[in-house]
């Protein structure tokens, strides 16, 4: 998973993960929707997994 801000500069990279999994499950795992959670980006789930 890759998340990057609106100029594309890449802000999170996570290491990649055997089998399948939904973009916020594996947010989730990482702790990222954690550090997410407190920031200007509003709802955190629904930008998880697509351009923030």
């Amino acid at each position: 998973m890759v998340v990057t801000d609106a100029e594309g500069r890449v802000l999170w990279c996570s290491p990649a993960r055997p089998a399948s999994c939904a973009d916020i499950t594996h947010a989730r795992q990482l702790g990222l929707v954690r550090l997410l959670a407190g920031g200007p980006a509003g709802s955190h789930d629904q930008g998880v997994g697509r351009r923030l």
